[in-house]
């Protein structure tokens, strides 16, 4: 993505990967609010010209965020191997990194942001299906010990028998 001679320009929920040079590149480009954006790159951001005042972050507030955190802050940085580019510490764990990310030439994201893995969790109860009171599997087993001793089914000339 290029911002050229862009100035006060919202750019929130992209996802900028797999670039062969920049994720987003700014050229003579100030005052843009850039935030809740995916980057992963080799290069994330470069520079051309006099970039001033861009903000990479947003005020912290509650809402889901692009790699599912349940606050929107900053950017989620990461490389082309998914490591990720800020040091992962959430000591109050709100998703977003306790540390900022310095992007070069006077850019900090102040909020990056941090995804966890989604860990599964099973239920407390777990679900059990009854018919008429009695389980399933009890009904199953029944019917199956009847056809057995009984013999439902179809004889050798391939007629039901009773």
């Amino acid at each position: 993505m290029l911002l050229e001679a862009s100035d006060r320009n919202q750019l929130k929920g992209n996802i900028l990967h797999f670039n062969t040079e920049y994720g987003l590149m700014l050229s003579n480009s100030s005052k843009n609010l850039i935030y809740d954006n995916y980057f992963q790159n080799s290069e994330n951001v470069g520079y051309e010209g006099t970039n001033l005042e861009n903000s990479w972050n947003m005020t912290m507030k509650r809402g889901i965020n692009i790699v599912g955190g349940p606050y929107i802050g900053g950017n989620y940085w990461t490389g082309p191997e998914s490591t990720a580019l800020c040091i992962i510490e959430d000591l109050d764990d709100n998703g977003l990194c306790d540390t900022s990310y310095d992007l070069g030439e006077g850019n900090i994201d102040y909020m990056p942001l941090i995804r966890r893995p989604q860990v599964f969790q099973g239920r407390e109860n777990p679900i059990t299906v009854t018919l008429f009171g009695f389980g399933l599997f009890v009904i199953l087993l029944a019917v199956f010990i009847v056809k057995r001793v009984i013999g439902w089914g179809k004889d050798d000339s391939g007629k039901n028998e009773r």
